[in-house]
Order: C-alpha cells, then sequence, then structure tokens
C-alpha cells in the first residue's frame, strides 16, 4: 500500500476535524485516527491540540484534565494546553442526531458561572465556543416557515477575559442563515425577529439576552449574518466540578503535585470568594435603583422649584404693572 504524502494527510485531518460531525462520529474518528500509523498520528496530535473539541463532559474530566496535567499522553504529549488557541462544543440539533449527550455539556459550559477554570488551564484561548447546527425544519421543535431548508448555525463566544466594574463578561453572538431565496422576507428590514428567535434557542432569553441591545446585519456569499455583543454576569460557583477540575489539572504540571493539592485546593477557593454571588450582585442591582430613583428625584425638585419662581416672578410682575 503506497503511503499518502504529509501535505495530502495535513489537509485530510484538517477538513475532516473542522467540520460539522455529530459528536458521536468526532469520538469514532478521535480513536481511529491516531492508531492509522505515525505519520497520521502526528498531524492529527498537532491539529487536535491546536483546536479542541470537547464531546462528552467524561472527556473534560478523565481526558483533557488528564492529558493537560501529567504531559504523559503518548498522542499528544505536553502540546495540550502549549498550543492550544481554540475550545470548541459543537451541537448537532438534528432531530435524528442523536446527540444528547454533547447538549448536557453545552447547557453546562453555557451557564457555567464563571470561567476560572478554562482561564487557568488555558491561557492563550480568548473564548470558549458554543456552537449550534442545523437544516431548518428539522429539528424536533418547529422552525419558522421561512428557514425551512435552510442551514442555520450559531455560534457563542464565552469570553474569557476579566469581568468589568459591574462583574460583566460579554458574549458574542453570531447567526448565519445559508442560501436564502433572493425573494425571501429575510432581506427585508423587518426580518429582526428571525434573529431575536434563533438567538435564544441555546440561551436563556431572560438572563443572556435583551431586546434593546443593537446588533448588526449582513450578507457574505450568499449567506446572512447577524452578530450582537450581550453581557452577562461572572458569579460565584462551579457546575459539576468543571472550573475545580480544569484548574486542578493547571497545577499539576508542577512537581510535588500531591503535597501542593491542598493548597491548591484553598487557593481556588479563594478565587472563587473574589467571584461575586448573586446576593451581592442582588444588592448592587438594589443599590443602583436606590441611585437612580435619589437623581430622578433630585431633578423633579429642581424643576419644581424652577416652576415655582417663574411663577413668583409672574406674580410679582402683574402685582407691580397693576400698581402702575
Amino acid at each position: 500500500m503506497t503511503a499518502l504524502p504529509p501535505e495530502l494527510v495535513d489537509i485530510i485531518v484538517h477538513e475532516v476535524w473542522h467540520s460539522e460531525m455529530p459528536s458521536v462520529i468526532r469520538r469514532s474518528f478521535m480513536t481511529a485516527c491516531p492508531r492509522i500509523n505515525r505519520l497520521w498520528k502526528a498531524v492529527y496530535s498537532l491539529i487536535a491540540s491546536l483546536d479542541i473539541y470537547i464531546p462528552s463532559l467524561a472527556y473534560i474530566y478523565y481526558y483533557l484534565s488528564d492529558i493537560a496535567g501529567r504531559h504523559k499522553s503518548i498522542i499528544y504529549h505536553d502540546l495540550i494546553p502549549r498550543v492550544t488557541r481554540t475550545v470548541t462544543c459543537f451541537v448537532d440539533c438534528g432531530e435524528n442526531a442523536g446527540e444528547n449527550i454533547v447538549k448536557d455539556v453545552y447547557r453546562l459550559l453555557m451557564w457555567l458561572p464563571n470561567n476560572i477554570g478554562f482561564k487557568s488551564l488555558f491561557p492563550l484561548v480568548p473564548y470558549i465556543s458554543l456552537e449550534l447546527s442545523w437544516i431548518g425544519g428539522r429539528r424536533a421543535k418547529a422552525d419558522p416557515q421561512v428557514l425551512h431548508g435552510l442551514p442555520i448555525h450559531i455560534r457563542y463566544h464565552r469570553f474569557l477575559c476579566e469581568a468589568r466594574k459591574d462583574g460583566c463578561v460579554p458574549i458574542d453572538v453570531h447567526v448565519s442563515i445559508a442560501n436564502p431565496d433572493p425573494l425571501s422576507s429575510l432581506y427585508g428590514d423587518e426580518s429582526y425577529w428571525v434573529f431575536y428567535a434563533l438567538r435564544n434557542i441555546g440561551a436563556n432569553s431572560n438572563i443572556l439576552f435583551r431586546h434593546g441591545q443593537m446588533y448588526h446585519q449582513r450578507i457574505c456569499r450568499g449567506a446572512i449574518l447577524y452578530c450582537q455583543t450581550t453581557y452577562r454576569l461572572a458569579l460565584r460557583g462551579d457546575l459539576e466540578a468543571i472550573n475545580r477540575c480544569l484548574w486542578m489539572a493547571s497545577k499539576q504540571r508542577h512537581g510535588l503535585r500531591w503535597l501542593a493539592t491542598p493548597l491548591y485546593c484553598w487557593e481556588y477557593k479563594q478565587l472563587q470568594r473574589c467571584s461575586s454571588s448573586s446576593i451581592d450582585v442582588l444588592k448592587n442591582l438594589v443599590n443602583a435603583v436606590k441611585q437612580l430613583r435619589e437623581v430622578k428625584s433630585t431633578h423633579a425638585a429642581r424643576a419644581s422649584r424652577g416652576r415655582g419662581f417663574e411663577i413668583l416672578q409672574g406674580q410679582t410682575y402683574e402685582a407691580t404693572a397693576t400698581t402702575e
């Protein structure tokens, strides 16, 4: 059997790895590709380390954390997280895709209270990418008629930057609708309802998004693209110990990790305490409302005093005119 040239192997692995495949097929590819031969293993290890895809929760606990923490993998060696640039959770939302496992991961990553674990383990990754894809009309839940038969892709970029002074971190929302009919109503000015309907499929609109925020719409290569930047609060806490698992993996690269484990646990708890709790957020909101009311009452009092002064001036002028 003639071996393929390295350039062709690189193209094949790159195209397959970045395709929108269901997580079941991706897990099979992750198992089979490194076993072909050394060339395929070397090409795969670099591509899969640069752009990580999370197909299941067990992948975070028993695979990703162990590879990044111990650096003893015969496939990845020390590539993760040294060369990692993106972390993605992709969900095929088709009715028969069988993506229940990765959907659970998607929900956990979307509602993770903060990003302490990911920021610590992946310092070079700017954001976590959460992606949904399906053909309009083929989901278990009905899509609007205007979207039937159209490829739809939704992508959330949950940034791993530090929170602002108000405790919020940015999230970019990207919605893509490919190949709509040139006469479709999606090109009209009133198509904003489609964006609002699609952007909330993978998130709770009451917390993440508000209708008053500005979004941008453009057409590129036959696809309609929507983009919006919104914010969510960074809170104290964890979900399914994801943050703690990744945090500990980032510390296990150092020597004497077993002796230092209590110190790392204490350090993690201190970081969590520095994050805002839901009670702190509510207190800040209450204080902001009080300050707003005080400002409004002050302006109202000044306005009423101004009107009273004008009335008093008018009465004085009338009295002077009568006397004359």
